[in-house]
């Protein structure tokens, strides 16, 4: 086996071949590498076809692919152009059994029409009742999404979209949307 990697088009490619004539799983520690960016796996077998056999967010920097016999499986790692906005969740107040809770979110270079945020709380949190968005938490998955008058935020602005309390431990959380 082998491997390679190149830079193209601002994203990363790289190459494994597998030579072998029976299948192999590889772990991979994909380094600089962040979560949100898409890793796109294309392979070819001996008869040199070539097709998409996954697409998925990373969430980290370790991945596994599994690459077949006597095949050339090419990784593509491209950022997320869809993220042009970043969220975060901030404690207005907290009494210990409960808090209070806002989301703002700051758009990047282009306007935010429209949005939807998607978080896991990291411990005990539930949202007890929450204004100004459509929302359902699952466990510790939160869905949180504009109402129409709060969907549009100008390029370089920020806006306050949605308070909340809730229960358990006061977590402020930062992530793209």
């Amino acid at each position: 086996m082998e491997a390679t990697c190149n830079n193209a088009d601002g994203g990363r490619v790289i190459n494994l071949i597998n030579n072998r004539d029976t299948a192999v799983s590889m772990d991979l520690a994909l380094t600089g590498t962040q979560a949100g960016e898409t890793l796109t796996t294309y392979q070819t077998d001996e008869t040199h076809a070539l097709e998409i056999v996954g697409q998925s967010p990373l969430t980290g920097p370790q991945t596994t692919v599994d690459l077949a016999p006597r095949s050339v499986t090419t990784l593509v790692i491209e950022a997320d152009d869809a993220a042009s906005c970043q969220a975060h969740v901030e404690v207005v107040a907290d009494w210990g059994s409960g808090w209070l809770g806002k989301a703002t979110i700051e758009a990047g270079d282009e306007p935010v029409v429209g949005w939807d945020l998607t978080w896991n709380w990291p411990g005990t949190q539930r949202v007890q009742r929450l204004w100004n968005a459509e929302w359902t938490q699952t466990g510790n998955a939160m869905t949180a999404s504009d109402v129409g008058w709060n969907a549009r935020i100008a390029a370089g602005d920020s806006r306050d979209v949605f308070g909340f309390t809730a229960t358990g431990p006061a977590a402020p959380l930062e992530f793209t949307c």
